[in-house]
């Protein structure tokens, strides 16, 4: 059950694969034809040398199918012994930049973290980043994405297979893309008094914030050497990289280090403080049985995860993430408004006017929790299940919550079926009107366009990725950034001219966005609050999704049971 409950609320699950994903660097996706794809752990006879420079010294990649391939690129000091819990330190000629030419074949090692499926894998020495670029020219100046990974702030990097830009991404976009790792869980989100004493600016937690500011700023510094543009930067995460996109978007550290912002899946609440993180994580402090800094730092990785509290409150791995809330049942966060990264709670960030104005997409898919819901009988629900299990959950916030959700969500349509109307309801709960909330405070914080969208199109046959013992059928989270990627081929073999149409929509929205901060016109959308796009095959426009049932919820407190960190 525990494998079962966590898979729903990281946000990816790792595919099985024969090598420790900490050692997962000799994997990588490789372009079979026009219509299937398959991982290779193989080198393929187009490779080529290449070559460009950093100021911390040459760097040598790979040269394949007209894609340049660095992996490995080290950004910061690694993050251990009296490193830990710090910021992370650059790199500087005189202090762990190396000697002659850096061979970057190779991604990482994962950040150390506990895999639901493979266990315990990864390094605290994980402070690395990939590149991939059609162009080394440095009068190319072409548009940079740097993706930030989700998985709940605890698992996951920027090597997981399928889940970020790769060389077929960078062909049928023509952009440059930087992936990288940060400090994850308690080694990048722990927040304590213990720790704080100790820091000069008295805070503590957000490390691994400051680990994605670092990289904006090593790419500011580096990335013509690869062909990009260093006043073009667009920023964009999923689920919990949403979510660090959001804190990129407010944090006077990030300023001027990018241009453009995309949040796909992000959580909406962000508002715990460091004094009440401090006190929450008072568990992980018992739990290590330490009672001063030098115990903390003296502890193994291991230790230090065990530590974690999962199974109590303040509960860093939500059980019911993929369902309907039950009243009272909250969880404490790991990202947290520390005064310094996040020097308030972004929504009141925003309230003041302030933060980092860029042109900004708020992407959100119909049926997110069709991920991975926690009961995996929904499939064979009759309508009298589903009333039960509505019921069930809403009933602790009253009858009549859960009668007015019975009407706000008929169930009238010969099309629809309990997996499909239960999983909109929980997804409008925990992701899409909270997401609406924030679009709205953004839009009217930020004099640069505000994109607003929502996913409709399911996928043409139930979606098996990642070794999920569930294959969702609707549209289920990631499901938009899969596409963005390019993945649609890998992930659906038999795939159908609806589901190539969206990913080819995805990928010309997107590249326009980074180019020119705006929508091309062709696509009739209109900044947000003028409206919401639906996309689909096309994109279609309507001035609110879902309106109705999302005022009830608000209106109703259940904007607290957002989706958080």
């Amino acid at each position: 059950m525990y494998v079962v409950v966590v898979a729903c609320t990281i946000i990816l699950w790792t595919r099985v694969i024969a090598e420790d994903p900490s050692q997962s660097n000799h994997v990588h996706i490789i372009d079979t034809d026009d219509s299937s794809w398959k991982f290779s752990t193989n080198s393929t006879s187009e490779e080529a040398p290449c070559f460009t420079e950093t100021y911390c010294g040459p760097v040598e990649g790979r040269l394949n199918n007209g894609v340049h391939i660095f992996k490995g690129i080290p950004y910061a000091k690694p993050p251990i012994g009296q490193l830990r819990w710090k910021p992370p330190v650059p790199l500087t000629n005189g202090d762990g930049c190396w000697k002659g030419t850096l061979k970057a074949l190779e991604f990482s090692k994962w950040c150390f973290q506990d895999q639901p499926v493979l266990g315990r894998v990864g390094d605290e020495d994980c402070l690395y980043l990939n590149i991939y670029t059609p162009s080394l020219d440095l009068s190319a100046k072409l548009p940079v994405m740097v993706w930030i990974h989700g998985g709940y702030m605890m698992f996951s990097s920027a090597a997981e297979v399928g889940y970020h830009p790769h060389e077929k991404t960078v062909q049928q976009t023509g952009m440059v893309y930087v992936t990288f790792n940060y400090r994850l869980n308690a080694f990048g989100f722990l927040a304590l008094n213990l720790l704080s004493e100790r820091s000069i600016t008295n805070t503590s937690g957000n490390y691994g914030f400051m680990d994605q500011i670092l990289v904006l700023e090593w790419v500011q510094r580096n990335i013509r050497y690869f062909g990009g543009d260093p006043d073009l930067v667009t920023i964009f995460g999923q689920s919990s990289g949403g979510t660090s996109v959001w804190a990129m978007m407010v944090s006077p550290l990030a300023k001027g280090l990018f241009h453009r912002a995309w949040m796909s899946s992000s959580s909406s609440v962000f508002n715990a403080t460091l004094e009440q993180a401090e006190k929450d994580n008072l568990v992980f402090l018992h739990r290590s049985n330490c009672s001063d800094a030098e115990c903390l730092y003296s502890l193994t990785p291991s230790q230090v995860m065990d530590a974690v509290p999962i199974d109590i409150y303040p509960y860093w791995v939500p059980a019911d993430a993929c369902d309907l809330p039950t009243k009272g049942l909250l969880y404490g966060p790991i990202c947290i408004v520390d005064g310094l990264v996040v020097p308030n709670a972004p929504l009141e960030i925003w309230q003041q006017g302030k933060g980092n104005d860029v042109p900004l997409i708020i992407g959100s898919t119909a049926q997110e929790v069709d991920f991975l819901p926690s009961d995996m009988t929904i499939r064979s629900w009759d309508w009298d299940e589903y009333t039960k299990q509505v019921t069930e959950r809403l009933d602790t916030f009253g009858e009549a919550v859960t009668m007015e959700a019975m009407k706000l969500y008929p169930h009238d349509d010969p099309d629809a079926t309990p997996e499909l109307i239960y999983t909109t309801m929980g997804s409008d709960i925990r992701v899409i009107c909270g997401n609406d909330i924030v679009a709205m405070e953004a839009a009217k914080s930020l004099t640069s366009p505000v994109y607003r969208y929502i996913v409709t199109l399911s996928p043409s046959r139930p979606f098996s990725f990642f070794g999920l013992p569930w294959e969702p059928r609707y549209a289920f989270h990631m499901w938009d950034v899969f596409a963005f990627f390019g993945n649609v081929p890998f992930f659906l073999p038999a795939h159908t001219k609806n589901d190539m149409a969206f990913q080819n929509l995805l990928q010309g929205l997107l590249t326009n966005f980074a180019k020119e901060g705006t929508m091309p016109t062709s696509a009739k959308w209109e900044p947000f609050p003028s409206q919401v796009a639906l996309l689909s095959t096309n994109v279609t426009t309507v001035h609110r999704y879902h309106e109705r049932q999302c005022n009830f919820w608000t209106d109703n407190g259940f904007y607290a049971y957002s989706h958080v960190n």
